[in-house]
């Protein structure tokens, strides 16, 4: 079952990847799980255009959720990575972000990938259209048609584990502390939060799919839930 599910998940952040090339020129490349040799993050998909002095202009950053409930996580993880590529300050902990290709903890020096280069040069232009956006720049957030249950993919796991521990239905103890677990996990953006932020400032770059792997894509922006 476990890889069925590994399976299932590619088949549909391949598809809807590839739906994104919808909403752009036939004159662009679309890179997947792009790692560039990053500490804490590996981007589902780039779409580039490369001139001929290979010169990579980024034009979308794209996140595939197949499970909507982990919409807010994936915004505010996208932060911080763009922030540590674009290199604004105060955005990400240095410490946090040091590797052998980038020592420093900061984006510094260039990585191949696929016969691309890519340097610092290649993300600024992203930080100069960031400003006080909510949503970072060219940043496009892929999903599928479903219903919000306010659980990410890692709280339900946890609440699903902990509930099989349970014994005594009379225990008030173990659900004030289930309840105390979850509320320390949450993230500082829900599901919820994060349709509403791109309804409101970025509607084209929210993609709702249906809930088939292989449906074509459709932009929408919804409020309490995707659908």
């Amino acid at each position: 079952a476990g890889r069925n599910t590994l399976l299932e998940g590619a088949s549909f952040e391949g598809s809807s990847l590839a739906s994104v090339l919808d909403h752009f020129d036939a004159d662009v490349k679309l890179l997947t799980r792009v790692t560039l040799g990053l500490a804490k993050a590996e981007i589902d998909g780039l779409v580039v255009r490369v001139d001929g002095t290979d010169v990579v202009d980024v034009l979308a950053v794209c996140e595939v959720k197949r499970n909507p409930n982990d919409l807010g996580d994936a915004i505010s993880r996208y932060r911080e990575t763009l922030a540590f590529l674009c290199g604004l300050d105060g955005g990400y902990d240095p410490d946090e972000w040091r590797t052998k290709t980038q020592p420093t903890g900061h984006f510094e020096r260039p990585v191949p990938h696929l016969g691309l280069t890519f340097s610092p040069d290649t993300f600024r232009p992203l930080a100069a259209d960031w400003e006080d956006d909510p949503i970072p720049p060219r940043f496009h957030l892929l999903t599928r048609h479903a219903d919000l249950t306010g659980f990410t993919s890692k709280a339900m796991a946890k609440l699903k584990r902990r509930v099989a521990e349970f014994v005594d239905d009379d225990d008030d103890a173990f659900f004030d502390q289930l309840a105390a677990e979850l509320a320390a996990d949450r993230g500082p953006l829900d599901a919820a939060d994060a349709l509403r932020l791109f309804r409101d400032h970025a509607p084209d770059r929210l993609h709702l799919l249906p809930a088939g792997p292989r449906a074509s894509s459709s932009s929408s922006s919804s409020g309490e839930s995707a659908s």
